[in-house]
């Protein structure tokens, strides 16, 4: 919610419900001036290298806020970035529809990712996650959820991993089909290495490829959500009030459940 306007801010007025962007880019470096902003080279990132990501309060430039529609409630509106990068990765995959898509990992992103390509076509949607009760979450989204070792060799046109790991990451090279494209899409560790067979690559005309924050896809996010396209509802898994921060972060921590919402007016388990 705006609190207050700068000076010279006229897209916005106090009381507007609004969504942050948090990756602010220079504007300045190459990539930014060629429209590729999300590969900033200098980028700053409200709750990373500036504070403000965990305030009650905090001061952002203007232009990463986005409106947010009347009929969207709060919790709903919380997930417009991560609704977006989940967007981009799924432009990034370039699905034609008809494919056959393979996510792996049912948690929040691999979720909304199953959902998007559903939207976008996917003639089948498989979903590969160890945790049963995730399992049945990507299977109220309508995917056929599976066991990781469940999933054969060269079953699905399209693999998003959304794990991280580099056993899955390389499971994603195996669950692609001959011409398929793979997108990595989960954040591995920076020392993290994935043996892959370049052989395999080769014979089967593969595509790998990364994904990053998200470029262009906020309104397209919020446009999304407010259109009820997307079953938040269900990735959502625990409400709490503010006064009780400390136990909604030992939820997120600990992995018990998807989503972790605060509520400042009130929240429910």
């Amino acid at each position: 919610m705006v609190e207050e306007v700068g000076n010279g801010v006229t897209a916005f007025a106090v009381g507007d419900r609004v969504v942050i962007d948090p990756n602010i880019p220079c504007r300045m470096c190459r990539y930014c001036r060629d429209g590729r902003t999300h590969l900033c080279q200098s980028p700053e990132a409200i709750g990373v290298s500036l504070d403000g990501g965990l305030s009650e309060y905090t001061v952002v430039p203007a232009a990463q806020a986005y409106k947010v529609p009347d009929e969207l409630p709060f919790e709903a509106a919380a997930l417009t970035e991560p609704l977006a990068c989940s967007l981009h990765a799924l432009d990034r995959a370039e699905l034609r529809t008809g494919q056959t898509v393979l996510v792996i990992g049912a948690g929040p992103i691999g979720l909304l990712c199953a959902e998007l390509a559903l939207t976008s076509g996917a003639s089948r949607m498989l979903v590969s996650e160890p945790n049963p009760v995730r399992r049945e979450r990507a299977a109220e989204l309508g995917a056929e959820a599976v066991e990781p070792a469940e999933v054969r060799s060269g079953a699905a046109d399209v693999v998003l991993e959304c794990v991280g790991r580099p056993q899955t990451l390389r499971a994603a090279v195996d669950a692609a089909s001959p011409g398929g494209r793979i997108v990595w899409v989960g954040v591995a560790a920076p020392g993290d290495e994935v043996p892959i067979n370049p052989y395999e690559v080769f014979r089967k005309e593969l595509s790998i490829l990364g994904t990053y924050t998200q470029l262009n896809a906020m309104e397209r996010s919020l446009d999304m959500l407010a259109a009820g396209r997307v079953g938040w509802r269900s990735i959502i898994t625990h409400r709490f009030p503010l006064e009780r921060f400390d136990e909604a972060w030992s939820v997120h921590r600990e992995g018990s459940g998807l989503k972790v919402s605060l509520q400042p007016e009130g929240g429910t388990r």
